[in-house]
């Protein structure tokens, strides 16, 4: 589709004052600007009865901050919305301005349970931009489940996580976290332990799902850090942790985490991945996937370790 046809089609959109869903697939697609885009995004305000969007942009090399200004603007007038969903893989254009305009809109969304929003490959994203999301996020009153992705956003490090965290401790109805900050190669075991203070506070959640491969920083006391606040989770369901090629970790930081993980009694779903944590031997691993094995309430159980 080209920002002609994008503007046509929005004009029409207009029209649909009792749309309640709108999925669009921009995916690779070179042709479409910000031009275009803006037209998207003052078509989306006028459709007042909106309870769900997803808008996949990934690797739409085009588009700038400028497409989240205007989204931010329309997403400002849309008081049913329930679920977002907005996908900017691998859009390189995407700085800290284009993520503080967008929180700007989220902010107005007192009824979104849902949110999905990924900023894979956008490497120009800092430790501001992720601080001034969490500025929006903590106005979600209603979140009950969020999925963030910044993998490869190198220049994210402890202080944007940590920020991140103490802004999500205002979200008091949240139940399912879904964190991937893969390659973020300056996050530290600090910057683990600070967010895991922060993971305590949220004593309604079921799902915790954390991504830190590559991040070869952490070691066994990150885990430890983590693990401490997971076991105060009592409704915890499933539990999903990914510290693949995290070269510092031991058995014994694997230890204290499966130590802290079978505390919890609601426990129906454990995931651990330490692919190429060469420290970690194989007659141990298989101990601690037989000890989680046991424990009553599991229902699947997945370690992957070599």
């Amino acid at each position: 589709m080209f920002d002609k046809g994008l503007k046509y089609f929005c004009e029409d959109l207009k029209r649909c004052r009792s749309l309640q869903s709108i999925k669009m697939n921009f995916c690779e697609s070179w042709n479409i600007t910000d031009k275009g885009l803006k037209n998207l995004a003052q078509g989306i305000k006028r459709v007042n009865l909106l309870q769900s969007i997803s808008l996949n942009f990934a690797s739409c090399d085009k588009i700038t901050d400028e497409v989240l200004k205007n989204l931010g603007e329309g997403l400002k007038r849309l008081s049913t919305l329930q679920s977002l969903k907005m996908d900017l893989n691998n859009c390189k254009k995407i700085t800290d301005e284009g993520v503080k305009n967008l929180a700007e809109g989220l902010k107005r969304l007192s009824s979104v349970q849902s949110l999905s929003l990924y900023f894979e490959f956008c490497n120009k994203i800092t430790d501001s931009g992720l601080n001034m999301l969490g500025k929006g996020l903590k106005r979600l009153t209603s979140l009950q489940t969020i999925y963030l992705s910044f993998d490869c956003c190198e220049k994210i490090s402890d202080e944007g996580l940590t920020c991140l965290g103490e802004d999500l401790k205002r979200l008091e109805t949240l139940q399912s976290i879904h964190f991937n900050f893969a390659y973020c190669k300056r996050l530290t075991n600090s910057g683990l332990s600070i967010f895991g203070e922060s993971l305590q506070v949220l004593r309604s959640l079921k799902a915790v799902s954390l991504n830190f491969r590559w991040c070869n920083k952490i070691s066994n006391e990150g885990l430890y850090g983590i693990g401490k606040a997971l076991k105060t989770l009592v409704f915890l369901q499933s539990v999903r942790l990914n510290f693949n090629h995290c070269k510092k970790i031991t058995d014994e930081g694997v230890k204290d985490l499966v130590e802290d993980i079978s505390k919890l009694s609601s426990l129906q779903y454990v995931g651990m991945y330490f692919l190429n944590c060469d420290k970690i031997t194989d007659e141990f691993a298989n101990t601690v996937l037989k000890d989680l094995k046991a424990l009553t309430s599991i229902i699947e159980v997945d370690i992957r370790w070599h």
